[in-house]
Formats: structure tokens, C-alpha cells, sequence
């Protein structure tokens, strides 16, 4: 069961919020597909900022570092991946952002989360 100070539904609302910051995210990234890097390059270091913070909120929940460790050692999509129009030089910070939203679920429906 999980702690007095964090509950197995408060945990999920808060990786809730963050998936859906990561879907805006990505749809704020996609209405600049197809523009040149520079146009492209914030959102990409936003992803980066995004993850961080994810990192921060999994160290506060039970077995976060687990946690913390399976979204870091994450299998990305690698080539194939990739939305037409993300800049090349962007793949990797895109498939950053699509696999941590897909391990993002993965933890929200984890019938152990919130367990010590």
C-alpha cells in the first residue's frame, strides 16, 4: 500500500499531468514540422527540461528510483521512428519525448505503484 503521504491515485494524477504537458508538448512540436532546426531546437530542449522533471517526481514516490531507472534505461525507437518533418538533427530528443510518454502509461498502470 502506499504511504500516508503520497496515495496510489495522487501518484497517477501527477503523472497524469505530466503526460498530458508531454502531449502538448509534442503537438506544439508538431505544428513546426518540416521547418528548419532552428524553429525545431526549443521544443527539443524543452523535451529535455520535461524528462528532468519527471526524474525529480519519480525520486519522491516509493521505489522511485526503479522507476527513475526504467525510464532511463528506456529502449528508444531508434531509425523508423521518427514523425515526417522533425529535423534529423532532432531525432533523438523526439524519440526521447515519445518514449518517455509511452513508459509515462507503462507506470500509470502498474499495479504496484505507490506499494513500498
Amino acid at each position: 500500500m502506499c504511504g500516508p503521504s503520497q496515495s496510489k491515485r495522487e501518484i497517477q494524477r501527477m503523472l497524469t499531468k505530466l503526460s498530458e504537458k508531454g502531449s502538448a508538448l509534442r503537438e506544439k512540436w508538431k505544428a513546426v514540422k518540416g521547418a528548419p532546426e532552428d524553429s525545431q531546437r526549443p521544443y527539443a530542449k524543452q523535451v529535455h527540461h520535461w524528462h528532468a522533471e519527471i526524474e525529480s517526481y519519480l525520486r519522491t514516490i516509493p521505489k522511485g528510483d526503479a522507476y527513475s531507472a526504467r525510464l532511463n534505461g528506456a529502449v528508444r525507437t531508434g531509425s523508423g521512428g521518427y514523425t515526417t518533418g522533425i529535423n534529423p538533427n532532432l531525432y533523438d530528443d523526439w524519440d526521447l519525448l515519445a518514449t518517455d510518454l509511452t513508459i509515462l502509461n507503462d507506470f500509470m498502470n502498474d499495479q504496484q505503484l505507490g506499494e513500498p
